[in-house]
């Protein structure tokens, strides 16, 4: 079966360097219609003949408006995301049915990394993988990848998946190639963004330290171990070097079960209103040295070298502190990625 590795691993490459910007964020309240009934179920096999079979059922798809323009949107009952295509949807219902299942079954690896989803407040959490009104026009962007949020309002996936994969060797893209684990990479790094945000500050940036590796995890249906510690991508995300993942572990021992455990407690301490800044969200947004506190904590050593060595600038902190020469070798200017 025809994978895409080396062409979502591209895709990776050049994700998120846009942000979404705030008038092209979704509508916090689109306007919902009577929707079409699906087709008849269907089961495909991932990958090679010993692969687990990913069951592909039909999606309900419910037409519903985005700021004035007409969309289809699929979801299944009691999802906290669904994947949106512009009406009329040219777009075989299959694979969106394949996409979706593909995707759902990563998901679940991804929440078992992280212990908590996207923000009651942003779901659901529109997906968009054609180019539309709402994402904007693949050859106008420098980009194929980013996502953001509205204030107040839900959080958005802009990937473009379906059009970059449709040319990509000059091949169809076939429900069979939907539901590849590869296929996904791009929508979980995405969808994993989405977690972080008003957890994390805007002056963060992307939080693509912890994003990149964990979204390889999850894809590639990591179950723990020492790759965890081992990981660290050729090419750098572009924040602060990509390094932290690493430095904690080494320095603090950090483990892949301690990841849950720190975003539960940063998102406990998100919904129980003590973060400290003002972000437009449901409640304060916690600072960075609260979540480094957080980690401080479940780690039981002190995370702050840790941060210092992945080139975390003392701003972030509200700290006055000079970043090893090292940092400048890496990244001539660490800088995070922007988020709307």
């Amino acid at each position: 079966m025809r994978k895409h590795l080396f062409g979502m691993l591209l895709l990776l490459t050049l994700a998120c360097n846009f942000p979404l910007a705030a008038q092209n964020a979704a509508s916090p309240h689109p306007q919902e219609e009577p929707g079409v009934t699906p087709n008849a179920p269907t089961a495909l096999t991932v990958g090679e003949s010993d692969a687990p079979t990913i069951e592909v059922v039909p999606v309900a798809a419910t037409n519903i408006q985005i700021e004035g323009a007409d969309y289809l949107a699929y979801q299944a009952t009691g999802d906290p995301f669904r994947f949106v295509c512009p009406s009329p949807c040219t777009v075989d219902p299959a694979i969106f049915y394949a996409q979706y299942a593909g995707f759902d079954a990563i998901y679940e690896n991804l929440l078992g990394l992280t212990g908590v989803d996207t923000l009651p407040e942003l779901q659901p959490v529109d997906i968009h993988v054609l180019d539309d009104a709402k994402c904007g026009k693949l050859r106008e962007q420098r980009s194929l990848a980013h996502s953001g949020w509205d204030e107040g309002g839900r959080a958005v996936v802009c990937s473009y998946l379906l059009e970059y994969a449709q040319g990509l060797g000059g091949t169809p893209y076939t429900s069979a190639d939907a539901l590849q684990p590869e296929n996904q990479a791009v929508l979980i790094h995405e969808y994993l963004h989405t977690i972080f945000f008003g957890r994390t500050p805007r002056s963060a940036g992307a939080m693509h330290d912890f994003v990149t590796p964990i979204a390889q995890f999850a894809w590639m249906d990591w179950q723990g171990g020492e790759f965890f510690c081992d990981y660290h991508p050729e090419s750098p995300p572009g924040d602060y070097g990509g390094y932290l993942l690493q430095e904690l572990c080494r320095r603090n021992g950090f483990h892949w079960e301690q990841l849950s455990q720190s975003l539960i407690e940063l998102d406990a301490l998100y919904q129980a209103g003590g973060g400290q800044l003002d972000e437009g969200f449901r409640h304060p947004v916690p600072t960075m040295a609260q979540f480094r506190g957080i980690l401080s904590s479940v780690l039981g050593t002190d995370a702050s070298p840790a941060f210092l060595n992945a080139c975390w600038p003392a701003v972030l902190f509200g700290e006055s502190y000079t970043l090893p020469a090292s940092c400048t070798e890496r990244t001539a200017t660490p800088r995070p990625t922007p988020i709307s």
